[in-house]
């Protein structure tokens, strides 16, 4: 993959900030002609998701961000809010269609005993033929799965199926649903070496 982006944004108010842009990729894939892989008690065909050769990825996006938190790394009071909607098509240059809407919601409130809970939930869904990287993998939802880097994964453990669900045979999908709580102690904040430290718990619910 080889490309770019610009964008541009605006100032609503002192918290909210809106923003327009436009990518554009170049994409060589090669995959084996044909392949398969378990599913649950079925065998499958894999779905790589990408045109075979040469492909383009030509896409524009709206982002909208509303920020009232204390502190862009720690925050104990305050929310953020976020959503971005994309789309691609062959009208402007795209060999992939589709479009894809995501919003995600954090609150934060300090509790009297200087302790800190935050709420946060996610919805992401995708229309249409998008490529395997567009997709929402489940190491971005779960804490128990390695994150994507520069959006390849490298870890192809399951996420931990503690209900029985078929959550086990989610990777990439375009349906996804987030819903967490968090509860933390702050132990140091802006002290010296450490911008700050905290002891938390938390738990969450993942759909995909």
């Amino acid at each position: 993959r080889f490309g770019g982006a610009i964008a541009g944004g605006r100032e609503l108010s002192l918290n909210t900030r809106v923003q327009l842009g436009y990518r554009f990729e170049w994409i060589e894939a090669d995959f084996p002609a044909g392949a398969s892989h378990s599913r649950g008690a079925d065998i499958e065909p894999v779905h790589f998701d990408l045109v075979r050769g040469g492909s383009r990825l030509s896409a524009l996006s709206f982002t909208i961000i509303d920020d009232t938190r204390d502190d862009p790394f720690l925050p104990s009071t305050g929310r953020l809010w976020w959503f971005n909607a994309g789309a691609a098509f062959s009208a402007i240059g795209s060999s992939y269609d589709f479009g894809k809407m995501q919003f995600r919601a954090e609150g934060y409130r300090l509790l009297s005993w200087r302790h800190v809970l935050r709420l946060d939930a996610f919805v992401g869904v995708i229309v249409g033929d998008a490529p395997l990287f567009e997709k929402f993998f489940v190491g971005d939802l779960s804490d128990l799965v390695p994150s994507r880097l520069l959006e390849l994964s490298f870890d192809r453990r399951p996420p931990p199926n503690v209900f029985g669900t078929s959550i086990v045979e989610m990777r990439y999908e375009q349906l996804a649903l987030r819903a967490g709580f968090e509860y933390s102690i702050p132990l140091v904040r802006h002290r010296g070496f450490f911008y700050g430290l905290d002891l938390f718990a938390s738990t969450g619910l993942i759909a995909l």
